[in-house]
């Protein structure tokens, strides 16, 4: 799973990378800072070497609100930078803690440190002591930038020898609010956002929309994993015809908002208007929040930014299709014979 979902933030990182210097709107969450320390933490010990040792503390009531996604890349890349300054070995410390108003989190490493004329020129765009074909200069730099956009400060010390500490200060964000429990009434209602499963039914009949046959199996086999059966089209059109001829109608459709012919948009007009719609998610990898405004009343549900962070789509499939009772149903893979429909 950490893998899994270090993978899922390179690709969202590359997205990052293409708009250094230009921001645009980020979709924006209370973060958990000791969640994503840890998660960090643990894929450098099972992807690092063991001459470098990983120590981890972050203590568990420390939020921001931010980009988990982002915060996660910031933390990685440092890790590999003190990697790297450590051929032989040695120690990489990830801590939080609560300065005031901020939250702050360092990495220090014990690694063969920083000249001070290369320490004046790390967040340089283009700057690297790397050998050619080893680095591109736009690590930290890329760095720096996604901490400023979380309303945020960087700054790093470092000596020849000794090694060296990057400090992250974020603003400190309050904690959220434990939920009372759903009323009876709230445990069997449902908004025309989401759908109830038949009694007994473990996962739910999702429709993939997208253009790009990479994104709709990616995604299928991230929903598939999860226990659900997956239909696939490849345009808007495919995709109203195979909700119109499904004898199990999908519970959810996930559809891409920029496919040529009928569009994402047309989709979510033409299924929010049935008298019982099912849930719609729209993906896409430009945030504009005039358009996804538009589509939320039109009838979806969730907005996702592309590239679809695996943990973000699981909780968003959650909380859009519901079992009608609880249904003790032991973990498990789904069958050999999963529903793929290119």
């Amino acid at each position: 799973d950490d893998l899994t979902s270090a993978l899922d933030r390179s690709v969202e990182l590359t997205r990052s990378l293409a708009t250094l210097g230009r921001r645009e709107d980020t979709p924006r969450a209370l973060v958990a800072l000791d969640e994503v320390c840890q998660e960090v933490a643990r894929l450098c010990r099972r992807t690092f070497r063991a001459g470098h040792q990983i120590q981890c503390d972050a203590p568990p009531d420390l939020f921001i609100f931010g980009s988990q996604t982002e915060l996660h890349q910031v933390l990685l890349n440092l890790c590999i930078n003190a990697r790297d300054a450590m051929p032989e070995g040695g120690r990489i410390a990830i801590t939080a803690s609560k300065v005031g108003t901020s939250c702050v989190v360092r990495v220090r490493d014990t690694g063969v440190g920083m000249a001070p004329q290369t320490l004046e020129r790390a967040f340089e765009p283009f700057f690297t002591t790397k050998p050619t074909g080893r680095g591109t200069g736009l690590g930290l730099a890329t760095v720096a930038e996604l901490v400023r956009g979380m309303g945020g400060s960087i700054d790093v010390e470092s000596e020849l020898g000794r090694g060296t500490s990057f400090r992250i200060g974020l603003p400190l964000a309050a904690p959220p609010r434990p939920e009372a429990p759903p009323s009876p009434a709230k445990r069997t209602s449902r908004t025309p956002s989401q759908r109830i499963l038949a009694p007994g039914q473990r996962g739910a009949h999702i429709l993939v929309a997208d253009d790009q046959e990479l994104v709709r199996r990616s995604l299928g086999r991230l929903l598939v994993a999860a226990g659900h059966e997956v239909t696939f089209a490849a345009d808007g059109e495919e995709a109203l015809r195979v909700y119109r001829e499904s004898q199990r109608k999908p519970d959810l459709v996930l559809v891409d908002l920029d496919m040529p012919g009928l569009t994402g948009r047309d989709v979510i007009e033409v299924l929010g208007g049935l008298p019982n719609p099912p849930a719609m998610v729209v993906i896409s990898g430009h945030w504009d929040p005039t358009r996804r405004a538009e589509l939320i009343r039109l009838g979806a549900a969730a907005y996702l930014a592309k590239p679809v962070d695996a943990s973000v789509l699981r909780r968003t499939v959650a909380s859009l299709v519901t079992p009608s009772a609880p249904v003790s149903v032991r973990p498990s893979y789904p069958a050999a014979r999963p529903s793929y429909r290119p």
